[in-house]
């Protein structure tokens, strides 16, 4: 019994992501992970595995200011990867924004086409939100293709 215990127990972790635009450092990211590489894990998502945005509006929670480009690159645990959406939760019922943001993560590139969306953390830090901010402005087009070239590239 406690050997099933501690197989269903995820640690906390922090995962450090190093954030360059234009090639130029600009800082660095820190998210609190939820779930592992494995939609499975992820217990707090179960609802939104096969992700559509419209998914989060119909159980009363949309993203605001969304980042939703392609291009967009992230190096997880050596696995080039694409970021699907950075944004807020937002409750449609009482328009309060959540304070934490939160990242959608498409495993495309690695776990073919049919590969789920992932919530991989929030983060934590308030030099983090400001960074993001940043990112989010200078990012903007009208074309959904950023403006600079923006990298994450993280690590446990």
């Amino acid at each position: 019994m406690i050997i099933l215990f501690l197989l269903n127990y995820v640690v906390a972790q922090i995962l450090y992501c190093d954030v360059k635009v234009d090639g130029i450092e600009k800082g660095y990211l820190s998210f609190q992970l939820q779930c592992d590489s494995t939609p499975k894990s992820c217990h707090n998502i179960q609802e939104i595995q096969d992700f559509r945005m419209s998914h989060i509006s119909e159980s009363k929670m949309e993203i605001t200011s969304p980042i939703v480009n392609k291009k967009w690159k992230s190096e997880i645990n050596q696995l080039h990867t694409q970021f699907g959406a950075i944004g807020q939760k937002r409750n449609i019922e009482s328009g309060e924004v959540d304070q934490t943001y939160t990242i959608f993560l498409n495993k495309q590139e690695f776990d073919g086409p049919k590969s789920q969306w992932l919530v991989i953390g929030n983060i934590i830090r308030q030099e983090d939100k400001e960074l993001l901010n940043y990112l989010k402005w200078t990012s903007q087009s009208t074309n959904q293709i950023p403006n600079r070239d923006i990298r994450f590239k993280c690590s446990l």
